[in-house]
């Protein structure tokens, strides 16, 4: 039998039904990617975030290694306080002063005041710091150093990170 001519290929309800699946098809792999691109766009936030963090810690325990224990405790000029530390290096005399302060806008300044009298050379550690906690205790022997910081990349993945270290100050 010969096919009648025009009943070849396909009907208007098979394509129909065929361009239905592959444009689901086609909206699930955009959907996989924009997931997908979102995730690494938060997992670079956080390590943003973390490092931020993670910079200003490493230095200041660093030089919390260094320090006297007699001068990391409460009483002024030796502070432990919300958003600023002060303390001596363990160094033969004049000893050097070393003061970490966090300002409003959340700039983590490193001040270091030689004990000869020199000036004071001020250094901005990082930014994008919300808070600065040391917690001095065991006669200035344990420092506890809570620092937070925010970052928010251009676009608008604003993310909050908390990290906390103990150092011993085991100088004298």
């Amino acid at each position: 039998m010969k096919p009648r001519w025009g009943c070849a290929g396909f009907t208007l309800v098979e394509m129909l039904v065929a361009t239905v699946v592959f444009a689901l098809i086609g909206v699930g792999l955009m959907v996989m990617t924009t997931s997908g691109d979102r995730a690494r766009v938060l997992t670079d936030t956080r390590l943003e975030t973390l490092n931020i963090a993670q910079r200003a810690m490493n230095r200041l325990k660093e030089d919390l290694r260094a320090a006297s224990q007699a001068s990391v405790n409460n009483t002024p000029p030796n502070q432990c306080q919300t958003d600023a530390l002060s303390f001596l290096h363990a160094m033969p005399p004049p000893q050097d002063r070393i003061t970490y302060t966090r300002d409003a806008t959340g700039t983590l300044t490193r001040t270091h005041t030689p004990g000869d009298g020199t000036p004071a050379t001020p250094l901005t550690i990082t930014t994008g710091l919300v808070a600065l906690t040391p917690t001095c205790g065991s006669g200035g022997r344990l420092v506890t150093l809570t620092l937070t910081s925010r970052y928010q990349p251009p676009d608008g993945h604003e993310l909050t990170q908390t990290i906390r270290s103990r150092v011993w100050v085991q100088s004298q």
